[in-house]
């Protein structure tokens, strides 16, 4: 079974409801940590738990956290990027959401182990699923 974990935000069902979905779907994930004030999250895959939480805090503490975010964010700036990043073997991946910026609120009082970015031209906006799509993809398939 894989060790990989992820948590997004969900601010409401419509928000990409469906691209989270179709992305858990083809790349494999142990648990979904959901930050939302929404119906339960329900992942049309049965390998994959589903567990809300408020923020990082609810997040099991032997897990190193990997912040995925904007290498220009003004809250929190990614330190690595995504092509030099060397994957733990065991981790949570945490993104934002794709409607909002992460605010330290997400997070709680943990502390990320480590802070990636995706390179992509200065004006381009990515959603939160299309950037665990491209960090999962990398983690298990780029050589």
């Amino acid at each position: 079974m894989t060790k990989i974990d992820v948590s997004f935000h969900l601010e409401e069902q419509n928000d990409g409801y469906n691209q989270w979905n179709v992305a858990l779907s083809h790349i494999p994930v142990r648990t979904a940590y959901i930050r939302n004030h929404s119906p339960v999250f329900k992942i049309n895959r049965s390998r994959t738990n589903a567990i809300k939480i408020r923020d990082a805090d609810d997040i099991p503490l032997e897990l190193p956290l990997v912040l995925v975010s904007p290498y220009n964010s003004s809250e929190f700036p990614g330190e690595i990027n995504l092509f030099e990043f060397k994957h733990p073997e065991e981790c949570v991946y945490f993104f934002g959401s794709n409607r909002m910026d992460m605010n330290k609120q997400q997070l709680g009082n943990r502390k990320p182990n480590y802070s990636i970015w995706i390179p992509t031209s200065e004006d381009y906006t990515m959603y939160a699923w299309t950037a665990m799509t491209l960090t999962l993809y990398h983690r298990n398939y780029w050589k």
